[in-house]
């Protein structure tokens, strides 16, 4: 008798288990989409800049992008941070360029 009772409530939980799956795909598929919502609205705060350091259009607090076209200057990430970076945040450097918080140049603060 145990035997039947315990084949029998695994087979509930087993039904049960089946029939909640729908909702745990609907949970997936929401969390996938506001994931791609969330990278998208990251990707428009980015501020990319190129050699030419236009920064018109980046916005106080705003992640700065800095990759340069080409390589062989390796004073371009350093002249970047040195104008562009606010550093009491972390700073991300190598020769291929620079990722930062957007500072106003010369490090002034905004008005």
């Amino acid at each position: 008798m145990k035997l039947v009772n315990t084949l029998a409530l695994g087979a509930a939980l087993l039904t049960l288990t089946a029939c909640n799956n729908d909702g745990i795909d609907k949970h997936i598929d929401k969390q996938a989409a506001e994931d791609l919502e969330q990278a998208q609205l990251l990707a428009q705060q980015i501020c990319k800049i190129d050699e030419n350091f236009n920064v018109f259009g980046c916005k106080f607090g705003q992640r700065l992008s800095f990759q340069p076209e080409r390589f062989g200057n390796e004073q371009l990430p350093i002249v970047v941070m040195t104008h562009f970076c606010d550093i009491t945040k972390p700073v991300y450097f190598n020769k291929a360029g620079v990722v930062c918080i957007y500072r106003t140049a010369n490090n002034a603060r905004p008005e």
